[in-house]
């Protein structure tokens, strides 16, 4: 059984404090390759601090960006470039509406094309109404002028036009429900899909993915960014739908009725569009930007709250807080340019609007007094453009919800289609019949994907012999965690190997190799759930995933008794059903630790690796893992 242990208390080698020396027991001597070479960054330098609270009253701090991923990675050897840019790239998708329905069935898009269907029907008959109205001031001028209708007739008219006008009302009735009702259904379906694949995406990332990004941002993309998209493909579609096909209809009709007043009125029409094309355009740009400031933002909140014990601890909530307040006057800044270009989009479009109705009355007086055409016509074609040109300026309140689809869209299938290079859900790769748990690094030349200016280790080569418990002890950010990130495979070394009995991690299964391991961090994280089923989690994946719950708890009890943690567990009011609250929050620090190793152990792993400061508490886990089962 190999373990590593991280002791950042624990005292550090004499002949050079800032660099790891390994240590092994159990009956012989330490390896001949245990020691690590220097080039260890320490964590006191400023460069790797992740938030320079100092600067925290005059500027947003958020990770230096390049102008472009190759400006980031410039600096280094072509090889080594690769290796951090393929740890970090995402694809771009190219924005349009039409990637919102990527996951539509077949069934969605039945009924997407049946609620199209009833939008369009809906918003074309609605101008019929115009023609249902030019009738009925012929019948008034027939009747109360011409004097050519009797009084029995005129009734007879008055109650024909009457039921159409109902008739037309039950039909919009109809099928403006099946459109809402279908565009509603299916906007719930695709954003559910669409946070699902995402999430799916998120969970099959690499660790250096998330250096970049940070938790809040995903939890915004995941909630407001979806929300958006979900706006933008429900009743918002049937709407514009709708609005559309009253445009082309009512034109259809003007036509008909007279084309040459249609035509002249058809000038305003090309005005809007100008108005809502440029609108648009600045929509899309300010609202992406206002999108990214808002996800900086939650990414600092996430980890604020999460540490909101240090924080008050070390009284940095005003900092932090003007931090946040940064991001949000950055947002806002770009919210109101959205807002601003939207006020002037829709402004201009009443303004066309009112000088329609201008030009309409003086070029139908014209034609009227010339008797090209008569009142009713005017009368109807008037109407049925008006109805058209303000339905297509209802369009413009819409855009805003697709421009801001489509721009939230191209953040969260950027991840979904990222092809993650460290897998743990990929089949690929080989996995070992039998292993015996000895590990060797070989040169090993590492930098984080996030900060490719610092060069964390270089050179360094260390031997963990199998069945011997290895500490590696050093000062703070000598490298002990990046040790065991290489070895977990959570980064890949932009130069050197790291071995399993002699084979190159690289080549080996992922999903597999984690399973050979258990990771006890210093501060470990427990999920928001109860005790039994926090430490039954170490069985997801291993023969005992699909056991009865009688036998998995039986093992969850006897890995918590093996971590001391049974007797402080069975203390509890509720026991193994205790809640622990969110992120372990309701329980101590050593009471997490304990339960994390039952976690770590209730698998049967073949290497074990803790963080701990307390000399007591190690020597306990020790004797646990003493009694744990032997590697093969």
């Amino acid at each position: 059984m190999t373990e590593i242990s991280e002791k950042a208390a624990a005292a550090t080698s004499s002949s050079n404090p800032s660099r790891p020396s390994s240590s092994s027991h159990s009956g012989s001597g330490s390896t001949d390759k245990d020691a690590v070479r220097p080039h260890m960054k320490s964590s006191s330098d400023p460069n790797n601090e992740k938030l320079d609270l100092t600067k925290a009253d005059s500027a947003v701090i958020v990770p230096p960006k390049a102008e472009n991923i190759e400006d980031h990675y410039r600096h280094l050897p072509p090889d080594e470039a690769e290796v951090l840019r393929r740890q970090v790239v995402s694809p771009t998708v190219k924005q349009g509406v039409a990637v919102l329905y990527r996951y539509a069935s077949r069934n969605d898009i039945l009924i997407i094309l049946i609620s199209a269907l009833c939008s369009i029907a809906g918003g074309a008959a609605l101008p019929l109404m115009t023609v249902v109205f030019g009738q009925l001031q012929g019948v008034f001028e027939q009747f109360f002028i011409d004097r050519t209708l009797t009084s029995s007739a005129f009734n007879d008219k008055l109650v024909e036009f009457v039921l159409y006008f109902v008739y037309l009302g039950i039909g919009e009735f109809i099928v403006v429900y099946i459109s809402t009702v279908g565009f509603i259904y299916t906007g719930e379906h695709l954003a559910a899909k669409i946070r699902e694949h995402y999430l799916e995406s998120c969970l099959r990332q690499n660790i250096g993915f998330f250096d970049q990004i940070g938790a809040g941002e995903v939890v915004t993309r995941i909630t407001s960014d979806t929300n958006l998209i979900q706006d933008g493909i429900s009743e918002k579609v049937s709407l514009t739908l709708a609005a559309v096909a009253t445009f082309v209809s009512a034109f259809i009709i003007g036509f008909i009725k007279y084309w040459k007043l249609t035509l002249i009125l058809f000038s305003t029409v090309v005005a809007l569009l100008i108005n809502m094309g440029g609108g648009s355009t600045f929509i899309l740009k300010y609202n992406r930007q206002s999108l990214e400031a808002y996800a900086h933002g939650g990414s600092l909140a996430d980890e604020v709250i999460s540490s909101i014990r240090n924080a008050v601890a070390f009284g940095t909530q005003e900092r932090l807080a003007r931090q946040y307040d940064a991001h949000l006057k950055n947002a806002e800044y770009f919210g109101f340019r959205v807002k601003g270009a939207v006020a002037c989009m829709i402004a201009g479009m009443m303004m066309v609007l009112y000088l329609n109705y201008g030009l309409a009355f003086w070029q139908g007086s014209k034609m009227l007094v010339d008797g090209e055409t008569s009142l009713s016509n005017i009368l109807t074609i008037l109407m049925a453009v008006m109805i058209g040109a303000f339905n297509l300026g209802n369009v413009a309140p819409n855009i805003q919800a697709f421009t801001n689809a489509v721009a939230a869209a191209a953040k969260i299938f950027n991840t979904i289609d990222r092809v993650s290079p460290l897998d743990s859900s990929s089949n690929e790769g080989e996995k070992l019949e039998n292993i015996q748990g000895s590990i060797r690094l070989s040169k090993i030349k590492h930098i984080y994907p996030s900060r490719p200016e610092v060069t964390v280790m270089d050179d360094v080569s260390l031997e963990i012999p199998a069945g011997k418990v290895t500490a590696l002890v050093g000062a703070s950010g000598s490298g002990k965690s990046t040790i065991v990130g290489l070895v977990e495979r959570f980064y890949d070394p932009v130069q050197g190997t790291v071995y399993l009995d002699g084979h190159d991690i690289s080549k080996l299964n992922l999903r597999w190799l984690r399973q050979q391991m258990a990771l006890v961090s210093q501060e470990p994280t427990l999920f928001g759930t109860t005790i039994f089923n926090n430490i039954r989690h170490g069985l997801i994946g291993t023969k005992y995933e699909d056991a009865s719950e009688e036998k998995q708890r039986e093992l969850v009890i006897e890995a918590a008794k093996k971590a001391n943690a049974h007797d402080f567990v069975s203390s509890l009011p509720e026991k193994y059903e205790t809640n622990v609250g969110e992120r372990g929050f309701l329980l101590s620090g050593g009471q997490k630790q304990r339960i994390a190793i039952a976690r770590a152990i209730v698998s049967d792993p073949k290497s074990k690796s803790t963080g701990y400061k307390n000399m007591r508490s190690l020597t306990k886990v020790q004797e646990t893992l003493g009694v744990c089962p032997k590697a093969l």
